[in-house]
């Protein structure tokens, strides 16, 4: 397990990656400051908008750790931004390519909307657009079943928050489980081929 002394260090080296088109994220960056949190536009971010880097440290890795082939978060300003994606045929054919793409690609994609009470307002039908909220309903859920993709509806004031705990998280249990591994002189999990032996599985 880690100790506290590593997560206080990878805390300090994180460095949190968003999107160089996203749009209005002073919130969350005035956030990672408040936290002195590093933090840098990237260009070409081809899945989702924030993602995380971590450099070289000494006794737990040899090289830096690209977040955005491992994890990346998509945000959504609103549920009417999401009622968008899912209604217009374009936008839901470039919404169901991207979630493809990150079932394939990536270990984990959340799709974190700013809007804490979200859910209610789909189901019962609160929100600015002709979309019909069964269909909204039926569409949401549906991603979720198929592609395992989490959509988490926070309030915009923890935004940055959720999008630096749970970069943090995910780092600390990739360390916990290659220290476990190796104490137990175990092959080391790669994350990167987890879509791989899932697909071995479903061949069994």
């Amino acid at each position: 397990m880690l100790t506290s002394k590593q997560k206080t260090i990878i805390k300090n080296q994180i460095i949190i990656l968003y999107a160089d088109n996203e749009q209005k994220p002073d919130h969350i960056l005035s956030y990672l400051d408040k936290k002195k949190i590093q933090h840098k536009a990237l260009k070409g971010m081809k899945i989702g908008d924030w993602s995380f880097e971590l450099p070289a440290i000494e006794g737990l890795s040899t090289e830096k750790i690209i977040g955005y082939k491992h994890f990346t978060i998509e945000r959504k300003n609103s549920v009417e931004e999401l009622a968008g994606n899912c209604s217009k045929a374009d936008n839901r054919a470039n919404f169901d390519r991207e979630l493809t793409r990150a079932a394939l690609k990536l270990h984990k994609f959340y799709i974190m909307i700013e809007d804490i009470n979200g859910f209610y307002k789909i189901a019962t039908g609160s929100y600015r657009s002709k979309y019909n909220n069964k269909a909204f309903m039926t569409s949401l859920l549906g991603f979720y079943v198929k592609y395992n993709v989490p959509f988490v509806f926070v309030n915009p004031i923890s935004s940055g928050s959720f999008i630096l705990n749970m970069f943090l998280t995910y780092l600390y249990c990739y360390f916990d489980d290659r220290i476990y591994k190796t104490n137990k002189s175990e092959k080391l999990f790669e994350y990167d081929t987890i879509i791989e032996e899932i697909k071995k599985l479903k061949e069994v």
